[in-house]
């Protein structure tokens, strides 16, 4: 949304308060809602309100009902927010629960989670990706419009797609759910600020704590393996999809070239997790030698660096599925990086896998998650006589 379209969305709702009336005789809400929006719509009484297109995919309902029905809600952090009226204070309720349930309070502003409001009710259609991809003029009208949906902090800290900030905190999102909201996180298409009254009851799934189940060490602060070098050079990329972007990117330090001798279970292996794992943020796979680590009984196998994305795998005396099975493991480290499990983690010390409950949580998913994939690959491979 451009600056000015807020500008004049607001002037306009500060009219609207005051009875400001106009007249609207284009289109009727009912036209453009089905499924879950039609029953949203007929629950707070929209689906007869005339309505007017605007530039892009903005809308201008008739005021009438907007000053009928959308209210001012003054949240607990001091963010404010424009609602239905119906639901109002089941917002400011809710919010204030989830907030307080992560460990946020007024007097402790700097504990827990309690992101700033970005956006409940505005004029427009759905920007679902679903939606997007249809002409302007035929996409749905949904609940932002009608003040029945809000988003949660900023576009970078809980974008589209899955990855926010707010995933680290699921005791908030579970107090919401619990009070009457619906998580767009849940969703197919993962909207991770978006939340809108659950209008039509129906149940919705508990967010777990952590997640539902992660190689050797995971590395959340800087390297200090001097055998990593970022002059080294790309020698395997896959590139695929309208966009062409390169996922894999490959650099063989390895003295027996392991790669290149088995360049085909790779490539295979590393489609089957791209896929599975849905990665979507290019990573670097460092395949190393370390003769000294490889005498240590309890020597290091991977690890992944996640403020430069990148995997290391070592290769030293190691049997060809073993150091596949890391890499396996390390990519599903990858994946969690992509939804932000890592924020707000320092640096891995000693033990952690037992004395921090998330850490130990993301090993979990990644020695079932990575093992079992890499499973799934082996017999499938053979299955198809491939081996």
């Amino acid at each position: 949304m451009k600056n000015n379209d807020l500008i004049y969305d607001w002037l306009d709702f500060m009219a609207l308060q005051k009875s400001h009336k106009t007249s609207i005789s284009e289109d009727k809400i009912k036209d453009f809602v089905s499924g879950r929006n039609a029953i949203i719509a007929k629950d707070i009484d929209v689906l007869d309100t005339d309505f007017q297109s605007k530039n892009d995919d903005f809308i201008q309902l008739d005021p009438a009902w907007v000053s009928q029905n959308i209210v001012a809600v003054n949240l607990i952090n001091g963010g404010k927010a424009q609602f239905h009226k119906k639901y109002a204070e089941q917002l400011k309720k809710a919010f204030e629960l989830a907030c307080r349930a992560t460990g946020w309070s007024p007097e402790n502003p700097n504990e827990g989670y309690c992101p700033r409001p970005n956006g409940g009710f505005v004029q427009r259609r759905s920007r679902a990706p679903s939606e997007t991809a249809k002409p302007v003029q035929q996409r749905q009208i949904g609940g932002h419009a009608w003040g029945t949906s809000i988003d949660l902090g900023t576009a970078s800290e809980n974008p589209m797609g899955g990855g926010g900030k707010i995933r680290q905190f699921p005791n908030f999102i579970n107090a919401m759910k619990q009070n009457g909201f619906v998580w767009g996180g849940d969703w197919s298409n993962k909207d991770d600020m978006h939340f809108e009254v659950n209008v039509t009851g129906a149940p919705v799934p508990e967010t777990g704590e952590g997640l539902v189940g992660g190689s050797d060490t995971l590395s959340s602060g800087p390297s200090s393996d001097s055998s990593i070098s970022s002059s080294l050079k790309t020698i395997f990329s896959i590139k695929e999809g309208k966009s062409n972007k390169e996922i894999f990117s490959i650099n063989d330090k390895s003295k027996k070239q392991i790669y290149s001798k088995y360049q085909k279970y790779f490539d295979s292996l590393l489609k089957h997790l791209k896929e599975e794992l849905k990665l979507t943020r290019a990573v670097k796979i460092n395949l190393l030698d370390d003769e000294k680590n490889s005498k240590k009984v309890l020597g290091k196998t991977g690890s992944y660096i996640n403020h430069k994305e990148e995997v290391v795998v070592y290769t030293t005396d190691r049997h060809i599925k073993d150091i596949m099975r890391s890499l396996s493991h390390e990519l599903v480290h990858h994946r969690q990086n992509i939804r932000g499990e890592f924020s707000n983690h320092e640096p891995t010390k000693r033990g952690y896998a037992q004395s921090d409950k998330h850490l130990r949580n993301m090993e979990k998913e990644a020695y079932l998650k990575g093992n079992i994939l890499f499973r799934d690959w082996e017999d499938n491979y053979k299955y198809r006589g491939e081996n």
